[in-house]
C-alpha cells in the first residue's frame, strides 16, 4: 500500500501523460488498488483529474471548444463514428449503431470490472492494464500500432507474452491500409487470429494441472540399512515352544 504522497505523486504522472496522450487514461482502474486506505483512490483520481485540468484550462480559454484539436476529424477518418472500424465487432452484422453501442459497453464493462477488482486487491496493477487493454485492442482494432506500446509493456510485466500477437495485429492492417484503400479484410484476420492465439494460450494457462500418477522407479525402492533384514520378522515362540540353543564359540559338542 503506497503512503497518501506516493498515491498523489501517481496520479500526477498518470495525468501527465493522459495530457500528452489521451489513451494512458485506461490505466486509471488498474491503478486503484495502489491507493490503498479508505480515500487512496479518491487521491489517485484527483490528482489525475487535477493535472490534465490545469494543463486544459487555459487552451479552453484561448480557443474553446477548440480545444479537441483534431480529434473529432480523426474519429471520422477511422470511420469510428459511423461503426465501420470495430472490425470484429462488424462480424456480427449488427448494424452501425448497435455496433458502436456495443462497443462502448464492452469496453465500459471491463474499465469497471478491473477497477473494482483492482480496488479489492484482486489484481495488480500490470495485470488489471493487460485485460483493460486486451479487450480495447480487441473491440477498438486500432491501425496504428504505436498505440501498442503500452499493451506491449505489460505483456512483460505479467510475463504473459502471448498478448504481444495482438500488439503486432496493427502492423498489416496499416500497411493495407497504404496499399489498398480497403483493408477491412486484413484487418479483421490480423486481429482475429491474433487474439484467437492470444485467448487460447491464455486458456491453456488457466487451465489446472492434470495429476499424473507417479510410477515406481528403481530410486523409489527402499533398501534395508546395514544390520537390517529385509525378510520378515523374526518368529516369537508361542505357549511350550523352545528356542534352539545356539552354541557359543568353543563349545561345540558333537
Amino acid at each position: 500500500t503506497l503512503k497518501p504522497r506516493a498515491v498523489v505523486r501517481t496520479g500526477v504522472a498518470l495525468g501527465l501523460a493522459i495530457a500528452v496522450k489521451l489513451y494512458p487514461a485506461l490505466l486509471l482502474p488498474a491503478l486503484l488498488r495502489r491507493g490503498g486506505g479508505r480515500y487512496g483512490a479518491l487521491r489517485l483520481v484527483a490528482a489525475a483529474a487535477g493535472v490534465v485540468v490545469l494543463g486544459y484550462l487555459p487552451h479552453v480559454f484561448a480557443v474553446g471548444g477548440h480545444v479537441l484539436g483534431y480529434l473529432p476529424g480523426y474519429l471520422h477518418e477511422e470511420n469510428y463514428d459511423s461503426g465501420s472500424r470495430f472490425l470484429l465487432l462488424g462480424l456480427l452484422g449488427l448494424g452501425d449503431s448497435l455496433t458502436k453501442a456495443l462497443a462502448v459497453v464492452l469496453v465500459a464493462a471491463a474499465l469497471v470490472v478491473v477497477g473494482l477488482r483492482s480496488a479489492r486487491g484482486q489484481d495488480s496493477p500490470a495485470s488489471g492494464a493487460l485485460a483493460v487493454l486486451a479487450v480495447v485492442f480487441l473491440v477498438v482494432t486500432p491501425s496504428q500500432p504505436w498505440y501498442a506500446l503500452l499493451l506491449v509493456c505489460v505483456s512483460v510485466l505479467t510475463e504473459r507474452l502471448e498478448w504481444i500477437a495482438l500488439a503486432v495485429a496493427p502492423y498489416p492492417l496499416y500497411v493495407g491500409a497504404l496499399i489498398h484503400e480497403n483493408s477491412l479484410l486484413v484487418g479483421r484476420i490480423s486481429f482475429g487470429g491474433a487474439g484467437i492465439f492470444a485467448l487460447v494460450v491464455t486458456f491453456i494457462r488457466a487451465m489446472p494441472a492434470s495429476q499424473e500418477t507417479k510410477s515406481l522407479s528403481p530410486t523409489d525402492v527402499q533398501f534395508p540399512t546395514s544390520g537390517e533384514c529385509p525378510i520378515a520378522p523374526s518368529h516369537r515362540p508361542q505357549g511350550g515352544e523352545r528356542l534352539a540353543q545356539t552354541p557359543s564359540k568353543g563349545a561345540f559338542h558333537a
